[in-house]
């Protein structure tokens, strides 16, 4: 499994004790929002969207319209009939562009056609985004979920689901999660998606989980606790187990077994301390 932050890069073994890491330049030096798909992370910097499979790093393209970009995901893979390309993802993007000359903005969401190499409008004048709000993909549809709301004074955590249908190009309200979260972890395993962390209500950081049953939106709390408090947070899947990073708990990763519950620490190589603030996990194949 590696992991990347704006200009450093490791990797550690699930089944050794220590996290091994190397410093090594990228090309990330603002990272504002990145997703994973198979064994690549994809990244947005600034306007240019770049995807990096623990050895190389590829230019994907450039966000159109003056978009800023605040969520990426990938819904599906398609096809494609240029030789040599296969099956490729599927980028959406959800963010901000300017309207008019007086930089007004409005919220968007596209996606990247890979075949065409051309940005495709799919909604418009959207309201469902949300500051630390976390983004999951399944299928054709799009879950923003928890993140910052207005309670009429300021602005708190919240526990909304909004799920978006590319084929319908619509929203509905999902069921609320069980704690309002914002700037935490999520992944989807099997058909959950899980949960982790962030901040809760009162600026509090969390050590709480939860999933969501993705047939019937049905949410329930994990049994154990993250023994870690992660604050800000990023994770993935390594098997059937999920491993996370909190920018609270410098050079420690942890991870929790989906079958057991059961949760492990590994702490990094004091020498070279280079997990620390925001970092994406992301798997990579042996």
């Amino acid at each position: 499994m590696n992991f990347v932050s704006d200009v450093r890069y490791g990797k550690f073994n699930l089944h050794e004790n220590k996290v091994q890491v190397k410093q090594h330049e990228r090309c990330y030096k603002s990272i504002t929002a990145s997703t994973v798909h198979g064994n690549k992370v994809y990244v947005c910097s600034h306007d240019q969207i770049t995807s990096y499979d623990g050895n190389t790093c590829e230019a994907i393209s450039t966000l159109p319209y003056c978009m800023q970009c605040e969520h990426m995901v990938v819904c599906e893979a398609k096809y494609s009939t240029q030789p040599g390309k296969g099956y490729v993802p599927q980028l959406f993007v959800l963010g901000k562009k300017s309207i008019n000359i007086q930089q007004v903005r409005t919220n968007q969401i596209v996606r990247f056609d890979s075949p065409s190499d051309q940005w495709i409008v799919r909604q418009n004048e959207v309201d469902r985004f949300r500051e630390g709000s976390v983004v999951i993909s399944h299928g054709r549809r799009i879950f923003i979920l928890g993140g910052k709301q207005c309670d009429g004074i300021s602005f708190i955590a919240c526990s909304l689901v909004d799920i978006y249908e590319d084929d319908k190009q619509s929203f509905t309200r999902g069921k609320d999660m069980k704690v309002a979260r914002r700037n935490f972890a999520a992944v989807k395993l099997h058909s959950r998606i899980y949960c982790f962390g962030g901040i809760g209500l009162n600026d509090t950081q969390l050590s709480s989980g939860e999933f969501m049953n993705i047939v019937d939106g049905v949410w329930t709390m994990l049994t154990n606790n993250i023994p870690l408090q992660l604050g800000e947070a990023s994770a993935c899947c390594v098997g059937d187990h999920i491993v996370m990073y909190g920018s609270s708990c410098s050079g420690k990763i942890c991870s929790m077994n989906t079958y057991t519950e059961e949760w492990k620490i590994w702490s990094e190589n004091e020498e070279n301390q280079l997990l620390k603030d925001k970092v994406i996990l992301f798997p990579i194949c042996p």
